[in-house]
């Protein structure tokens, strides 16, 4: 019977060092190649999805595609301000708070909710900020 669930990637991702940092593969972000930081792009998610994600599914209390929207907003964010020469220590925790950010400002924006009404929680809504007339 096959599982529901496909297996893991190895952990470190094919052509990557274990002793490669989050610094050292940041780096070809603000200075590499299209070739290069594509590489680190590709590493770097390798390395941090599973955890980022299952913090997604934690946040929105549900799996599902908008789980993988907003992990894809929350590396989008944080990449670019790598890329922009912002320090690559605790990507991880960034990430995770990026996520959290992601959810609380799409909860709280009613054309998002409108189009994604998964993000519409009793909880979601005591947190956003009123709204002016």
């Amino acid at each position: 019977m096959p599982t529901p669930h496909p297996p893991r990637p190895p952990y470190p991702p094919p052509g990557g060092d274990p002793g490669e940092s989050d610094e050292f593969l940041a780096a070809p972000l603000r200075a590499g190649s299209d070739a290069e930081a594509s590489r680190s792009t590709a590493l770097l998610m390798a390395r941090h999805w599973p955890a980022v994600h299952d913090y997604a599914v934690v946040c929105l209390a549900t799996p599902g595609p908008l789980a993988h929207m907003v992990t894809g907003a929350a590396f989008h964010r944080t990449l670019a301000r790598l890329a922009l020469g912002e320090s690559a220590e605790a990507v991880r925790p960034r990430l995770l708070v990026a996520v959290r950010d992601t959810v609380l400002n799409w909860s709280c924006e009613d054309g998002i909710t409108a189009v994604l009404p998964a993000l519409r929680k009793p909880a979601g809504a005591a947190v956003c900020a009123p709204r002016r007339p």
